[in-house]
């Protein structure tokens, strides 16, 4: 099973891609989801997607209720060994917990 990233801001992409060379992490995937659309964010993105199997922009642009069905549509029936995030206080990050399945939960 591959292991799930999920960051929204450059620090935490940082902060991922040291976690990912400290613990040599070969598969994962990457969830990065911001409210701002630049090349800040576009950058940090890159870094982490470059040697994922699986990296998803996601642009919080969507109103309520529609992004619950889009997160839905991204991580149900997904499994992962392991999730880790920076930030748990978010309802993008409470979404993707809820519809996947996953061994560990780092923070």
């Amino acid at each position: 099973m591959m292991d799930l990233f999920i960051c929204h801001t450059p620090l935490q992409a940082k902060i991922a891609l040291r976690v990912i060379e400290t613990k040599k992490i070969k598969e994962y995937e990457v969830f990065y989801f911001t409210h701002v659309d630049n090349i800040t964010q576009k950058n940090y993105y890159q870094k982490l997607a470059t040697k994922a199997a699986k990296a998803n922009f996601y642009v919080c642009v969507t109103r309520f209720p529609r992004y619950f069905l889009e997160m839905k549509k991204m991580f149900k029936g997904k499994k992962f060994n392991s999730v880790y995030v920076a930030s748990i206080e978010n309802i993008y990050t409470h979404l993707a917990l809820t519809y996947s399945k996953f061994e560990n939960l780092s923070t």
